[in-house]
């Protein structure tokens, strides 16, 4: 019996989001906290505030673009016209433009390359799983569409669509439904901005990160305390 080629992933394609989370823990946290690199009122305030809508809008579009072709079929064929003709990944390139977004809005470069880190990693496992799954699926008709889009950045001399395009209403409530979360991105970013510009905002990071750490290392002492008591216990170790 053939076994399905995703049938025992690794611990890190499982456990991929949790690590992408724990890896941009970090610095969303000192860009939550740190003072605005300009100022509300600056020039280079809205020339920020300008090009995170635009990527935030044309990564948005790009997701609905891609859904009117592939919406509630994505497992039923193989989708290689309009976004898909010049991208086999629109969606995932959609979701990158908007997550960049946020690291424009926030103004922290340190946000934004981690972000681009973080998305390579979790694109790259997560792209070759799909596309091991896909091509068991449609065979060598997804081994030549490989051949030819390519994996993720658009190359639009490609383009192609039919004159006419099935939609599948479930596609489209479903990314409705996905819209209803992220669409609030540039409105709480907008509101972060605002209590960034507030002068004790980084005292009150000092004071949060102070507490944190107080209880980290409270929690290891107490852990350690533990293990030394457990250690001291055992007849083969005797510890003075």
């Amino acid at each position: 019996m053939a076994h399905h080629p995703l049938a025992h992933r690794s611990w890190i394609s499982r456990s991929r989001g949790w690590i992408s989370i724990l890896l941009l823990a970090p610095v969303s946290i000192d860009a939550i906290f740190s003072p605005l690199t300009w100022p509300l009122d600056s020039w280079l305030q809205f020339t920020c505030d300008c090009a995170g809508w635009v990527l935030f809008v044309s990564g948005a579009a790009w997701r609905w673009w891609a859904t009117l072709y592939i919406g509630g079929q994505k497992d039923r064929q193989l989708s290689q016209q309009g976004p898909y003709s010049i991208s086999r990944n629109p969606l995932y390139f959609g979701t990158l433009l908007m997550a960049i977004s946020v690291a424009v809005f926030v103004q922290s470069l340190a946000f934004a390359a981690m972000l681009v880190a973080v998305a390579a990693f979790y694109l790259g496992v997560t792209i070759p799983n799909e596309e091991s799954r896909l091509r068991v699926k449609f065979g060598q008709a997804y081994t030549d569409y490989c051949a030819r889009v390519p994996r993720f950045f658009p190359r639009f001399s490609l383009y192609q669509t039919p004159p006419s395009v099935v939609v599948e209403s479930y596609g489209l409530q479903s990314e409705w439904r996905r819209a209803l979360r992220w669409v609030w991105l540039p409105v709480i970013c907008h509101l972060l901005c605002h209590l960034r510009s507030e002068p004790t905002w980084p005292h009150i990071r000092d004071s949060v990160l102070a507490t944190v750490f107080r209880s980290a290392a409270g929690i290891v002492t107490v852990r350690c305390d533990e293990v030394l008591r457990i250690l001291s216990e055992c007849h083969w170790l005797e510890i003075h």
